[in-house]
């Protein structure tokens, strides 16, 4: 359409509105549109046209389906299916659009004029996105196009691209908002994660971490393990609880962020929930599946070292530069070993393959009344220094469900157990990477060498650690009314772990004091029992549908910690024999924590276009003092789609589909720990007239809930029939009322003391998805989908700050996570000396006056990008995974200072004022090391981009399986972390110098019978 400049303001809206429903008036400076209204000859001839009335019956896999929303686009009136399926409409019109849509199934248009007045619907699982179920809070569905909260959703196609026994690892770089970090490549490490940031002051990582919730029960989402850091796993990590579930069992992975998703869970919910839902029963006759694959692994890249002529090169300078003498106790490496002999320690003990086995078989079947699936699985894991000694796993699972033949009762039944056993004593390359290239780990008596303490030893020891997982939960519901349905939810989780660890004095340096065999022997458990009765009402009343869902919780979790330590044993052989030890100490500490909650979510939802909710919760906390174990929590969420207004379909057409949506709410936090409000005692192990007894904590009756205020808009945008699909995040929480343990001086005889802060954390940030469908081809097709996290931390505010604990952990205006140290500026050219900024302006460079912050360790921005491909059999996936980050990781250089080889960037350093170097001169001050390790002198970007995986299936047709003798069969082929781009020079820049997420390929095949 072309109009001219200098056409009159009539002509123009004309042309404008031409074709269109809508009529103008000038009304002297507006221009007023409206929706054309009939003339009174149309009302006339109206009157006369036939009516058409419509009826029919919609079914899903030939059974009928209640609550399926009819839409008539020329009136926007909207009808809805009866229990059985059935709908009848009055008052068509021959050219009467009809919508039909159910959550989770293809959206159909009928025209009227069409049909013969009867008809028979069958909807179709939706492979749109925006009509994918979405499993929210309580069992509630909801999809992406009507969903007001901020929800991400993986599904088991994405779990099983990652062969892992932990699941929650595979969710790294799949989730816009959720930051996943890998400690440890160690078999059943568990991996730090965040959603939207760190919400509390509290060091303790419970305290920011998400709330799990696994077929409805609450899962603890920390390790009961006691080993931790001793035997088990190493550099900070600890042992993963999710390693009991099996990742093959997963249906699907919910990430609820937003207040309005939240809310619900109240105190629970402040640092975000994952909902994890696993598979069920299918109607039909019985199929046995099974899934089997085997992986290698190696390390990916390794350290580049120096060699020995430039070791021996720099511990002899460094001893020249500082005026040392080389003797034979200070410089054994320049004396008495080898002055040509080369190891490289990373790979003569990191270079193994290790073989993993994983197993899966499940039975699935029933009737549209009754379904049920029984599976089970193995797992065999090793590691790259031992081929012998691993993780292995084993599970066992059952779920059934039940609806009555009028669909009004359902029962719902989920069983699984699970148990582990790891004998795998943790080796890290952390520990043998910098040894001297000329060093022997023995003696030439075949003795151990000690002059360095020697990383083998704790291979002597004999470690073993075995864990056992249950979850049940059953769920009965029934429908008492049309509108209105009775639930109750029972669930129990049961978690277990035995640990065991035998040192014998071999393991220990016989040149230190009195060198004894030690045991160690830990039995710890968890249990939680949690119980929620809930209605839910749904009104509908023309075009506008009401929702109320009025419930309680009440969860009852006990834990004890049993430890027997044995010391003091004198021959090797009695290790394990605890009445041969000449002491032994016990500890035995119980807890309880109960939560008792009420709560209502409230839905108004008009025409599938206004949707509306409102959370209210009442969370009630053992974990406080009387008169302040209550608080109460709340959200408010809505959502607009816009493009269902003809006016905007019509200045919009490039739209397919446009919703906006914003949330507001309060949640809080009371991870603090049991019993600590008032004085708890310990007993004392240094038996000095007998054991005594001291606290642990002082009396502090008035803390209460921390609180998390969250704020979220989005716009959300779908384009050539929502092939392409942008979503658009932007959200502010801020957390207050801090509950933390603030540190005390050591005077005071206790450690800290729990109490509320008033300071202020804010995270911010903005998130970014897009999902598109570029090629959809009866052989070929290729989807995509990237998503972009922004996001930034800070401290508001902290009063006092200065004159606190704190004051050397926290700064105002920046991120909790931060790396502190010396302020480096340059070496000194004259010298070959690091130069740092005088903070105080005292001349003197010392702890604490000078440290200061540095660099923020959290990430400036992170994601992922997803590409599916599939050609008539064949079907390829491509995943990157990226993150940007700071200077902020360090890789210790203390080139000369001890008998320690170095990475090759020392070879940079300074030699004379003429050949200054970017690096210090070889030294053998301690001091000066000290130093320059605790500042960015030293650190480097972990930044990185990385080929998390690729994914290369076929699937056989129908005709070949069947030769087998199976319904289907699919043969893969995987390879994990195989590329890495980086600056990084450590082993990975998540990991860094200590075991870094492996290499994997991974072969196997998936068949039904």
């Amino acid at each position: 359409m072309q109009v001219s400049w200098n056409a009159p303001l009539e002509k123009v809206l004309d042309k404008c509105l031409e074709n269109l429903p809508f009529s103008y008036a000038i009304e002297e400076h507006s221009v007023i549109i409206r929706r054309k209204e009939k003339s009174v000859a149309e009302k006339i001839i109206s009157l006369f046209i036939p009516k058409i009335t419509v009826k029919g019956v919609v079914k899903v896999q030939q059974k009928t389906l209640g609550g399926v929303s009819i839409l008539v686009e020329r009136t926007r009136q909207i009808s809805r299916t009866k229990e059985d399926g059935s709908f009848f409409i009055e008052g068509l019109e021959k050219e009467d659009v009809l919508v039909v849509s159910y959550i989770g199934y293809q959206q159909q248009k009928i025209r009227v004029g069409d049909v013969d007045g009867v008809i028979n619907i069958e909807l179709k699982l939706s492979t749109n996105v925006l009509d994918e179920v979405r499993v929210l809070a309580y069992g509630q569905k909801t999809s992406q196009r009507t969903n007001t909260g901020s929800t991400v959703s993986i599904d088991a196609a994405v779990l099983e691209k990652t062969p892992t026994s932990d699941p929650i690892a595979a969710l790294q770089g799949r989730a816009a908002g959720l930051l996943i970090t890998n400690n440890s490549g160690l078999p059943g490490a568990q991996v730090s994660v965040q959603i939207r940031g760190i919400n509390t002051l509290n060091l303790d990582g419970k305290a920011r971490m998400p709330l799990y919730i696994v077929d409805g029960v609450p899962f603890t989402s920390s390790s009961i393990a006691g080993l931790t850091n001793l035997g088990i796993l190493t550099n900070g990590s600890s042992e993963s609880p999710f390693k009991s579930i099996d990742p093959n069992s997963i249906a699907n992975i919910e990430v609820l962020k937003d207040a309005d998703a939240t809310a619900i869970y109240g105190a629970r919910g402040a640092n975000g929930v994952i909902l994890i839902t696993t598979k069920r029963g299918k109607a039909g006759q019985i199929q046995i599946g099974a899934d089997v694959y085997a992986s290698i692994a190696k390390i990916p890249h390794y350290i580049d070292m120096l060699n020995t002529e430039q070791y021996l090169d720099m511990r002899r300078q460094a001893a020249i530069n500082d005026g040392i003498e080389i003797t034979e106790d200070a410089f054994p490496d320049l004396t008495k070993w080898s002055q040509t002999k080369y190891t490289n320690w990373q790979k003569e003990f990191f270079d193994k393959t290790a073989l993993t086995q994983n197993a899966e078989l499940n039975i699935t079947g029933g009737s549209n009344q009754t379904r049920f699936l029984l599976g089970g699985g193995y797992r065999n894991e090793k590691t790259v220094y031992n081929t012998m000694d691993g993780l292995k796993s084993g599970n066992i699972r059952f779920n059934a469900d039940h609806n009555s033949k009028d669909n009004k009762l359902n029962l719902a039944l989920t069983l699984s157990y699970s148990g582990d056993k790891n004998t795998a004593i943790a080796l890290d390359p952390v520990s043998f990477y910098a040894l001297p290239p000329n060093y022997s780990l023995y003696n030439e008596d075949g003795s151990l060498n000690w002059a360095v303490p020697n990383p083998i030893a704790s291979s002597l020891s004999k470690m073993e650690s075995k864990s056992k997982s249950a979850i049940t939960n059953f769920v009965g519901s029934y429908k008492v009314l049309p509108d209105l349905t009775l639930k109750a939810s029972v669930g129990y989780t049961d978690l277990r772990i035995r640990q065991m660890m035998l040192t014998p004095i071999a393991a220990q340096d016989p040149k230190s004091s009195n060198p004894q065999g030690y045991t160690y022997y830990a039995n710890n458990k968890n249990n939680s029992f949690t119980f929620e009765p809930q209605a839910d009402y749904v009104l509908h009343r023309g075009n506008s549908t009401f929702r109320a869902l009025l419930g309680g919780t009440y969860i009852d979790n006990k834990s004890s910690n049993y430890a027997l330590n044995a010391y003091g044993y004198t021959d090797d052989v009695l290790l394990g024999n605890v009445s041969a030890a000449q002491r032994s100490d016990t500890t035995q500490l119980a807890s309880q924590y109960r939560f008792l909650s009420a709560f209502t979510r409230i839905g108004y939802e008009y025409q599938n276009e206004l949707f509306v909710n409102a959370t209210l919760r009442r969370d009630g906390s053992s974990r406080f003092a009387p008169g302040k174990q209550f608080g109460d929590f709340w959200s408010l969420g809505a959502a607009w789609i816009f493009t269902e207004r003809q006016w905007m379909k019509s200045a919009m057409p490039f739209l397919s589909m446009g919703k906006l949506r914003a949330s507001y709410g309060l949640s809080g936090n009371d991870n603090i720990g049991d019993y600590s409000y008032f004085v708890n005692y310990e007993k004392t192990f240094n038996k000095y007239q007998g054991t005594g007894l001291f606290p642990k904590n002082l009396f502090n009756s008035d803390y209460q809930w921390e609180e998390n205020k969250k704020f979220e808009a989005a716009i959300e945008l779908g384009f050539l029939n929502d092939a392409v699909m942008l979503t658009v995040n932007y959200y502010r929480n801020r957390s207050g009322n801090q509950l933390v343990a603030y540190p005390l001086a050591s005077q005071v005889g206790v450690g800290n003391v729990n109490q509320n802060m008033d300071a202020k954390i804010q995270n911010s940030g903005w998130e970014f998805i897009l999902n598109t469908s570029q090629i959809k081809h009866k052989d070929f097709s290729w989807t995509s989908s990237f998503n972009l996290s922004v996001g930034r931390n800070k401290l508001l505010s902290f009063p006092d700050l200065e004159n606190s604990s704190y004051k050397d952990l926290y700064a105002i205006g920046k991120s909790l996570s931060l790396f502190w140290g010396f302020d480096f500026q340059k070496i000194d050219p004259q010298t070959g000396k690091p130069v740092y900024r005088d903070v105080d302006g005292n001349g003197t460079i010392e702890y604490p006056n000078d440290f200061v912050p540095l660099s923020n360790l959290l990430p400036t921005f992170y994601g992922g990008f997803t590409n599916n491909f599939s050609y008539k059999r064949f079907d390829l996936d491509i995943f990157l995974s990226f993150k940007k980050s700071g200077r902020n990781s360090i890789l210790n250089l203390s080139p000369g200072a001890t008998l320690d080889n170095q990475p090759v960037e020392v070879l940079d350093r300074w030699q004379s004022p003429q050949n200054p170097g970017s690096r210090i001169a070889y030294t053998t001050d301690g001091a000066l090391i000290y130093t320059y390790n605790s500042s960015l002198a030293t650190a480097f970007n972990n930044s990185y981009i990385r080929l998390s995986n690729i994914s290369l299936g076929y699937n056989f047709s129908e005709k070949q399986a069947g030769k087998l003798g199976m319904k289907n069969l699919r043969v893969y082929a995987m390879g994990n972390n195989l590329f890495t781009l980086t600056n990084y020079p450590g082993f990975d820049p998540e990991t860094g110098v200590s075991m870094p997420t492996l290499r994997s390929f991974t072969f196997g095949l998936k068949t039904t019978f």
